[in-house]
């Protein structure tokens, strides 16, 4: 079942970006700016008046920013937290030239 791209809001559009897109979004933030003012809730969409709109482009940027970055390793799986920096940079080492740590381990199974 393929969902017509025009029922989705330009956030959760794939593919490249279109001038119709940056035109939805600068819609989509006027309206949640007028019902900001008007209602005290920055709702884009007319039907989420609980708080953080999901169609809300800024909303939607701020909740990705807040998000725990994560690192995940191509050779193994491990996954590193921003909360594990020091762990992180031992598996990765500082600069992209250098062996992930599971790639230096000869016993690991993404060594082999």
């Amino acid at each position: 079942m393929t969902i017509d791209r025009k029922l989705l809001g330009p956030i959760y559009r794939e593919g490249p970006l279109t001038l119709e897109d940056y035109d939805e979004a600068i819609e989509d933030l006027r309206t949640a700016r007028n019902n900001l003012e008007e209602i005290g809730i920055a709702c884009a969409c007319g039907d989420c008046f609980h708080g953080d709109c999901l169609h809300n482009p800024l909303a939607m940027a701020r909740l990705i920013k807040l998000r725990p970055i994560k690192y995940r390793c191509f050779h193994c799986g491990a996954v590193f937290s921003d909360k594990e920096e020091n762990e992180a940079r031992e598996h990765f080492g500082i600069s992209r030239s250098e062996l992930p740590a599971c790639l230096r381990d000869p016993r690991s199974p993404a060594g082999k």
